[in-house]
């Protein structure tokens, strides 16, 4: 199960977690998140050790993964649309 959109900007990285974890809740394999700026941000905090070349690696994984639902050619087996802002 995947958790994307605007919502997320607004979502703390342990209420991002708590999203992913509760996926399973729901009968579904694993859970993920869309990865932004925040999620390297809190990958670098946590990893002080961790070099810039290190993290520009990690930040282009992610740029790479990202998937944009509005690409025509993206398809969903099931979409569900929630307001999260309520």
């Amino acid at each position: 199960m995947e958790f994307g959109g605007p919502g997320l900007a607004s979502l703390s990285m342990d209420e991002r977690a708590t999203l992913a974890n509760m996926a399973t809740e729901c009968s579904a394999r694993a859970g993920m998140v869309e990865a932004d700026q925040k999620t390297l941000d809190w990958i670098g905090a946590r990893r002080p050790e961790a070099d810039l070349e290190e993290l520009g690696r990690v930040s282009s994984l992610v740029e790479a993964a990202s998937i944009d639902a509005s690409e025509e050619d993206v398809e969903f087996k099931i979409s569900a649309l929630f307001n999260a802002g309520t």
